[in-house]
C-alpha cells in the first residue's frame, strides 16, 4: 500500500532544477542531471517512487523480527538514494538509446530485489548505525541478520577480489 500523496522531495528539501531541456535534482549530498525531463514531470515520478520503495521497506520491516532503531524519515533517505540509483540509469537509457525512448521511469519489483538496493541499504546502515547496520538492514530487505551477514561477507570477497 503507498501514500502516493506525499510529497518526499519537498520533505527532504529537494531542489528540481531546470537546465535546458534537463533536471537537475539536488538532495542532501546527491546531485544528478536527469536529460530530456522538465521538474514538472520529473517531482511526481520521482515521489511515486520513492513511495513505492518506501512502501517495500516498510512491508519488510513490519514483518521482520527484528527490532530496529530506524525511523520514517532515516527510511526515505534510503529510498531516496535507491530510486536516484534507478531512475538515473532508467532516464541515461531513455535518452540515449533509441530502443528505450517508450521506457517508462518506475521502479519494479525485481529492483528491489537487486543487490543495487541492498548496497544502498548497507552503505546507508553502516553510516548510521555502526553498532547495529546489519540488523537494520536485514530489517529493510526482509532477511534475517545471518542471511545479511552472509550476502555482505560474499560483497566483500567479490569486490576485494578486484
Amino acid at each position: 500500500m503507498t501514500n502516493s500523496n506525499i510529497d518526499y522531495l519537498a520533505r527532504h528539501d529537494a531542489k528540481l532544477i531546470e537546465e535546458g531541456s534537463a533536471t537537475r535534482l539536488v538532495v542532501g549530498d546527491k546531485e544528478v542531471l536527469f536529460e530530456k525531463q522538465s521538474p514538472e514531470k520529473l517531482g511526481p515520478i520521482l515521489n511515486r517512487a520513492i513511495d513505492f520503495t518506501v512502501a517495500f521497506f516498510n512491508d519488510n520491516r513490519v514483518t521482520s523480527p527484528i527490532q530496529t532503531d530506524i525511523t520514517e524519515h532515516q527510511i526515505e533517505q534510503i529510498a531516496i538514494a535507491v530510486v536516484i540509483r534507478f531512475l538515473y540509469t532508467y532516464n541515461l537509457w531513455k535518452a540515449n538509446l533509441p530502443e528505450h525512448r517508450d521506457r517508462e521511469l518506475v521502479l519494479a519489483d525485481h529492483d528491489l530485489q537487486h543487490p543495487y538496493t541492498s548496497d544502498e541499504v548497507l552503505f546507508y546502515c553502516e553510516s548510521v548505525f555502526p553498532e547495529s547496520y546489519q540488523s537494520e538492514a536485514a530489517s529493510l530487505l526482509g532477511i534475517t541478520p545471518e542471511n545479511f551477514a552472509e550476502w555482505e561477507r560474499g560483497r566483500r570477497e567479490f569486490w576485494d577480489m578486484r
